[in-house]
């Protein structure tokens, strides 16, 4: 039972960008003071958040290679709909809903990889942004998730040799 729980939260854990993204954008008109002055806390809170999510996903009891896949299959789904609705299809074909929705799992890093274009061009290109912003994500899953496996294998070393 304790890891069905467990299992059920992880599953929590990687869906909250989405939903946390999806509740701003829906209630944006009401929230726009409050989220310009916490969107850079906004950020560096979701960046932690982030890392940690991947740390838990490395300890996850089954295969290493599955629980990494399953700890970004959201990730996948929204990068999936997003090159489908702005590389894909032009304008004319797009389906609003399903470009939007393609948007939200990013949106917390949005700010971030703005901030790294910024160094480099002049031109805002908000495609760029959001391919980089879920680039900036799997990178920061990853480093939790890897940075949780290197610590396991120590403490494991640890215990075996004492």
């Amino acid at each position: 039972m304790k890891d069905y729980i467990k299992k059920y939260r992880l599953f929590l854990y990687i869906l909250l960008p989405f939903v946390l993204s999806f509740l701003i954008n829906s209630f944006i008109e009401l929230i726009v003071p409050v989220y310009i002055l916490l969107i850079w806390p906004l950020c560096i809170s979701f960046v932690i958040y982030w890392f940690w999510v991947g740390k838990q996903f490395a300890k996850v009891k089954f295969n290493k290679i599955k629980s990494f896949i399953i700890g970004n299959v959201w990730w996948g789904i929204s990068v999936g709909l997003y090159y489908w609705q702005f590389i894909i299809l032009d304008d004319s074909n797009r389906n609003l809903f399903l470009a939007a929705l393609s948007q939200y799992y990013a949106l917390f890093i949005l700010p971030i990889a703005h901030r790294i274009i910024a160094l480099f061009s002049n031109v805002f290109d908000f495609t760029q942004s959001i391919i980089l912003s879920y680039i900036i994500m799997i990178v920061i899953f990853t480093l939790g998730f890897v940075f949780q496996l290197v610590r396991m294998k120590i403490n494991e070393s640890n215990t075996v040799s004492h």
